[in-house]
This record gives C-alpha cells, structure tokens and sequence, in this order.
C-alpha cells in the first residue's frame, strides 16, 4: 500500500506542478498578449498620426502648386495685355505712317500731272512728244521715300507718330 499511496502523491505532486505551469505560463500568455496589445495600439496610432501628417503636408503642397499656378496666369495675363497694347500702338504707328505715305504719294502726282498738263499746253503749239524720263524719275523718288518711311518704321515703332492734316483733294 505505501507504494500506492506513493504512487498517489507523486501523481497529486505533478498534477499540482503542471496547475501551477499552466497558470503561470496563463498568466506570462495573458502578459505578452497584452504587451502586444498595447505595442500595437501605439504603433498603430502613431502610423495614423504620421498618415494624417502626410494628408496635411500634400494639402499645403497643393495649396502653394495653386497659388504658383495662379500667379503665372495673371503673369501670363498681363504680358498678353501688355502685347496687346503693343501691337494696337504699332498697328496704328503703321497706319499713321501709311496715311503720310500716301499723302506723299497724292502730293507728287498731283505736281506731275500738273507738270503734265503745263508741258501738254506748252508743247502743243510746238508738236514736242513728252518723254517718260522725268515722271520715270519722280516715281523712282517718291518710292525712295517711301522706302525710308518705311525702314524708319521699322527702327522705331515705339515713337509716336505725328501726324499732318489730309489736305483735300483737288478738283480735276
């Protein structure tokens, strides 16, 4: 029997030894499990921090890619502007000088059909024939002119233009 009652305590012993590891390997599990719990709560909320970071940072980034944009549109908006005004004061320049050309132009055909008609009454009475030579030299001239209005236009389109009176046309 004192074997039996042996066997007893040392079955009584384990069982008693596996209870209390059990336990304490319930207790260290529950332990670790809420470590973990916590380390990833932690990590999680810092990785929320650090995306609603990044939303604010993408937000101010495209805020100044907004404000940039819009600047280089009103840029471009003036500089339009600007052209703008340009090309109508060169544009008008262009027509200012246009008109005196031909100003020129209408003042020297009317001296050479006066010429023409003075030769034309002289020279019926003396059966001369009239030469293209001088109204030949005239057009030649006045295209000269005209040449140089022009290259002066071209060197200084930003001057303005002064501008005479048209005279009125004579009667014919």
């Amino acid at each position: 029997m004192g074997l039996l009652n042996s066997l007893k305590k040392l079955f009584g012993t384990t069982k008693e030894v596996t209870s209390a590891k059990a336990a304490e390997l319930k207790d260290t599990t529950t332990e670790k499990a809420s470590e973990l719990k916590d380390a990833t709560v932690a990590k999680t909320a810092e990785l929320k921090e650090k995306a609603a970071h990044g939303v604010e940072t993408a937000k101010e980034y495209t805020k100044e890619a907004v404000e940039k944009i819009d600047d280089v549109v009103d840029n471009v908006k003036t500089a339009a502007k600007e052209t703008t005004e340009k090309v109508v004061d060169f544009g008008e320049n262009m027509k200012d000088k246009a008109e005196e050309i031909i100003e020129k132009l209408e003042d020297k055909a009317a001296g050479i059909v006066d010429k023409l008609e003075a030769k034309i009454r002289s020279g019926a009475d003396e059966k001369t024939n009239i030469t293209a030579g001088p109204v030949a030299e005239t057009v030649e001239d006045t295209k000269e002119k005209a040449a140089d209005v022009v290259e002066e236009i071209k060197v200084k389109p930003e001057e303005p233009v002064k501008t005479t009176p048209r005279p009125k046309p004579r009667g014919r």
